[in-house]
């Protein structure tokens, strides 16, 4: 299946194979610049923290791959109560392993990056939010050129976890044996 939205650079369209992944029945989400506007809409059997984590590294690794022509080596995503950490290894092309063998190159593929997320953060934080089901109330970013690894955080308008576990607990009390009747 696949889904399209606006952003600022036009109309972007990504791939979400349902079949992989049967919990996402349908996700389409849209953004009008005029005037702020996100739309979210999303159908879940039942979402997981194993699988809210992996849907955002899946998506931060397309972006990656959008911008940059290359993905990750690994990336890693940990849903912790309010928010969600995406750790990205192994970040840089061949260009910018170049570049990183001198100090102001180092400066240059940082700065270009930094410019770079701070360009698409809006998208990333409705994309986010799609995913995850909860507002994103801000967003950080930075990145270690030495080590080629760049770290994301995702603070949300409320408990993920916390969400998760209630909702696990809601669909246990209505299966289990009813005493007493």
């Amino acid at each position: 299946m696949e889904y399209w939205w606006t952003c600022r650079q036009g109309l972007v369209k990504t791939r979400i194979d349902v079949g992989r992944h049967p919990q996402w029945e349908r996700l389409s989400f849209a953004r009008r610049d005029a005037g702020f506007f996100a739309f979210c809409e999303r159908t879940l059997n039942r979402p997981t923290k194993g699988t809210i984590e992996a849907e955002v590294a899946n998506a931060a690794v397309r972006f990656q791959r959008e911008q940059q022509g290359r993905g990750p080596t690994d990336v890693k995503a940990h849903l912790l109560g309010d928010m969600i950490v995406v750790r990205s290894f192994g970040i840089f092309t061949q260009t910018e392993q170049h570049l990183a063998a001198t100090d102001e190159g180092r400066r240059l593929i940082k700065s270009a990056r930094q410019e770079l997320r701070a360009i698409n953060r809006e998208d990333n934080e409705i994309l986010v939010a799609a995913i995850v089901g909860s507002g994103v109330l801000r967003s950080y970013y930075d990145i270690d050129v030495e080590a080629a690894e760049q770290v994301e955080m995702y603070v949300f308008a409320e408990d993920i976890e916390r969400r998760l576990l209630r909702q696990d607990l809601d669909r246990l009390s209505t299966v289990g044996p009813k005493r007493g009747t």
